[in-house]
């Protein structure tokens, strides 16, 4: 008769029950002695067959594994449980009490044998490093799902160099991601990044600021700031960390520059750089013209428009015209509209080129030539306004005899009581007459023109 007969009891080796640390091998090394009903060492290479039960008789078979032809010398035999478990070791969490079931051949030993921890496999679930893991109470602590390391709930924290972490996360320290690495919040593109000495932050929405003091930006090495954001004061410094307007451009160094540059890639339909100031009554546009997609007449072109009445009020071209209320000035200023100066005309008001003349300022009111008959007493109305006082008339006479002339101008008698020509009276701030004798044989047509000198 056999017997079997257990040298050493089961060696466990230390390893962490988580089908995630697929290094940590899930084997027992298992060795033990066989001997006849004498006590006399056996030797052969019998067929061993192990299980593992949740009871030490009984209860229900949690695992079993067969070695066949296992070498025995002497009574000494060792195997490895678990290696032909298809590479998944002893699949038990060891979560409950444990007991071996050892048969040799077709005899099974009559004990079962319970598993027990090795001293330091026991001073491994108190490890050093798990102070926090060990106090923690049966609804908190980390959890080892496999493929993830977690803390078990939402309230739990976790502390780095500190003991009492006032986060989620608190690090006393620095903390470092390698080239490549992301701080992402939410599942969005939200994040934090750099690559590969560039930092990004990247959103899905908007990206706000909220300091309680000033911005301040500079770059690496520099001695001082050369931007300042102060968002109380809503005041912008640039070259200036002392800004007195909402934006302050300064230059402190030894040259000259300070600019505000405005570009454009064509990116709109307008392929116009530009600048907008706005009211709460109205609105004003700069732009520069770069393409020929825009209502400005060449490329170069800068205008000054008001969006309430969509005129271009002052426009400036490459050539050097300034027109008001025109997008094409013809001169180097061109004025669509009434002229007001204060003051005398001075320098030189010749034509440049000699022989347009020297100009003369237009009239406030022109009629242009009016049929007129004899006898006729012809109203024009100017609507010039202000004071009839500061008119200055001018009236022209037209036939096909004379052409342009002024020769019937006011009344001429005759000896017999018969006048000829015609003349202009009853002038008020909105109307003037023109009246044309009943004997004239000269006048046509009048043209009447007024200027308002103040």
């Amino acid at each position: 008769m056999k017997r079997l007969t257990i040298v050493a009891s089961l060696v466990v080796l230390v390893f962490l029950v988580s089908a995630g640390l697929a290094d940590i091998p899930r084997l027992v090394n298992y060795q033990g002695m066989l001997t006849d009903d004498a006590g006399n060492p056996l030797n052969g290479t019998p067929d061993l067959t192990f299980r593992i039960y949740n009871a030490p008789s009984g209860g229900t078979k949690r695992w079993e594994e067969a070695h066949s032809s296992v070498p025995v010398t002497d009574g000494l035999f060792n195997v490895i449980l678990g290696i032909h478990s298809g590479g998944g070791g002893i699949d038990l969490d060891f979560s409950e009490n444990y007991w071996l079931e050892v048969q040799v051949e077709k005899d099974t030993m009559a004990t079962r044998l319970q598993f027990t921890s090795v001293g330091y496999a026991y001073r491994a679930r108190l490890a050093d490093t798990a102070t926090v893991a060990i106090s923690a109470p049966a609804t908190g602590g980390w959890v080892d799902d496999g493929s993830t390391v977690r803390l078990q709930t939402i309230t739990d924290n976790v502390g780095i160099g500190t003991t009492g972490p006032a986060e989620r996360l608190h690090v006393a320290g620095d903390i470092r991601l390698d080239s490549g690495g992301d701080v992402a919040f939410g599942d969005d593109n939200t994040r934090i990044y750099h690559s590969p000495d560039d930092l990004y932050l990247t959103s899905d929405d908007d990206i706000q600021l909220r300091p309680d003091d000033d911005i301040y930006i500079r770059y690496d090495g520099a001695s001082s700031d050369f931007v300042r954001i102060d968002p109380g004061a809503k005041e912008v410094g640039i070259g200036t960390t002392g800004p007195t307007e909402m934006l302050h451009v300064e230059n402190s160094g030894s040259g000259v520059r300070a600019f505000l540059k405005i570009e454009t890639s064509h990116a709109s339909n307008w392929g116009e750089a530009g600048m907008r100031i706005e009211t709460p009554d109205n609105m004003w546009h700069l732009r520069m013209d770069d393409d020929s997609n825009n209502n400005l007449p060449d490329t170069g072109s800068l205008a000054l428009r008001s969006q309430n009445s969509g005129i271009e009020v002052m426009t400036w071209t490459d050539d050097g015209h300034v027109g008001i209320r025109t997008t094409e000035p013809s001169a180097e200023l061109d004025v669509n509209g009434d002229l007001e100066v204060t003051g005398a005309y001075k320098g030189n008001i010749t034509s440049s080129s000699g022989t347009d003349g020297a100009p003369f300022p237009r009239p406030a009111y022109d009629s242009g030539f009016q049929t007129i008959n004899k006898g006729q007493n012809l109203e024009l109305t100017h609507s010039i306004g202000g004071d009839s006082t500061d008119y200055v008339v001018d009236m022209q006479f037209f036939s096909s005899t004379k052409g342009i002339h002024a020769t019937a101008y006011g009344m001429y008698v005759t000896s017999g009581g018969n006048g000829t020509g015609a003349w202009w009276d009853q002038l008020t701030t909105s109307t003037i007459r023109v009246r044309r004798d009943t004997d004239d044989n000269i006048v046509e047509k009048v043209r009447v023109r007024i200027w308002v000198v103040q």
